[in-house]
């Protein structure tokens, strides 16, 4: 399992969706927990040493993310966009999305959108990138 969360994290980071060290836990607890498995952990919850254990397993990084700005400009390349629907097209039919009510709209109640406030996971040696709404540097309130 740890195989393919450190693959899932790695494709979200690639996508612009890294997620921070927080909630990489959050995930593994949540798994867990619904799966019943019994743990060393404290409440079933992993710890940092886990997490750094886990990094080290995985070969992954924790970074600051680059700013958006930097990752709009790249994203209006002809070729990266024609990428980006490609590859939307093959995962909306892997996932069997193509039915309009199976696709949510993300809720950004308390999203953070300053990308440098928080560290992201991602391969090492290579640049993180965590997606956010605008270039304002604030959280979204409740």
């Amino acid at each position: 399992m740890e195989t393919k969360l450190a693959s899932g994290l790695r494709t979200m980071e690639k996508w612009g969706w890294g997620l921070s060290k927080s909630e990489v836990i959050d995930i593994v607890a949540e798994f867990i927990k619904r799966n019943k498995i019994k743990t060393p952990f404290i409440n079933d919850i992993p710890g940092n040493d886990w997490f750094l254990s886990f990094r080290k397993r995985h070969k992954l990084s924790i970074e600051k993310p680059q700013p958006i700005e930097y990752l709009r400009k790249r994203m209006t390349d002809p070729f990266v966009i024609h990428e980006y629907f490609n590859l939307l097209r093959s995962t909306i039919e892997n996932l069997n999305l193509n039915d309009p009510h199976r696709i949510w709209n993300l809720d950004e109640t308390s999203v953070c959108l300053d990308p440098t406030k928080t560290k992201v996971v991602g391969a090492v040696g290579a640049p993180c990138t965590r997606t956010t709404a605008g270039s304002a540097k604030k959280t979204l309130p409740c």
